[in-house]
């Protein structure tokens, strides 16, 4: 049996297709944006910045001193102690004729960079990690930062004949929020091993959330709604 030619079209679409995916995930166009960092010294550095493919991932940002037109730098975010942006809200670009509000109402980003401890059984470790605060604690500074992540789903494929047909098993793309908790001189993640220990002494100031932590009301998968919950108490 041969393929129609209706087959043969949607193979090819199907591979134009995924041939832009796969250059969009290979090639990065630079999107600069109004801002400025500060250095180690405290040192105020105004310009425009783009970050590269994956803001998170970020080991070194593009720079550009004052003007647009001005030579590219590229900055490792070790040497930096905070980065400032401006950009339009997300919102705006799916809104049709929402350019004032994107002109008049920007958005500021803020990201701290810090050292974040990583512990083995065999060593100890720091990775220098682009986050967001969120908030101060009782001796104690909690930070997030997202991650991309990728899981099994479904895709769609053409058979020899031109048949479509769906796989299971295809990547896909997803973006997971990690916290980090600064205190007694390390950043370590807050992760399932080690949350209940950290938060029962960041939110000792809030001993009834501390309390619903401790007898499993609120669990590891709940840790979002936990700092959420923290933070509604300190802003009470």
């Amino acid at each position: 049996m041969k393929p129609s030619s209706a087959s043969h079209l949607l193979f090819v679409i199907l591979f134009i297709l995924s041939s832009c995916f796969v250059l969009k995930a290979q090639v990065h166009f630079r999107h600069y944006t109004p801002g400025h960092y500060y250095d180690h010294s405290g040192v105020k550095h105004t310009g425009f910045i783009d970050f590269g493919r994956n803001v998170w991932g970020s080991v070194k940002i593009n720079f550009k001193d004052d003007s647009i037109t001005a030579a590219n730098q590229r900055i490792d975010i070790s040497d930096i102690r905070s980065i400032v942006v401006t950009r339009r809200p997300d919102t705006a670009d799916a809104a049709p004729g929402n350019s004032k509000l994107a002109i008049d109402k920007m958005v500021i980003d803020s990201f701290i960079v810090v050292q974040e401890t990583v512990e083995t059984p065999d060593s100890t470790t720091t990775d220098t990690r682009l986050c967001k605060f969120v908030t101060s604690a009782v001796n104690a500074k909690i930070y997030s930062r997202n991650v991309q992540r990728s899981g099994g789903g479904f895709g769609m494929g053409v058979g020899a004949i031109g048949a479509v047909s769906i796989v299971a098993g295809a990547s896909i793309s997803y973006t997971d929020t990690l916290y980090l908790c600064e205190a007694d001189g390390k950043t370590l993640q807050i992760r399932r091993s080690n949350y209940k220990q950290l938060l029962a002494k960041a939110f000792a100031d809030y001993p009834d959330l501390v309390q619903k932590i401790q007898n499993k009301e609120l669990k590891f998968g709940d840790l979002g709604d936990i700092i959420r919950r923290y933070v509604a108490h300190k802003t009470a």
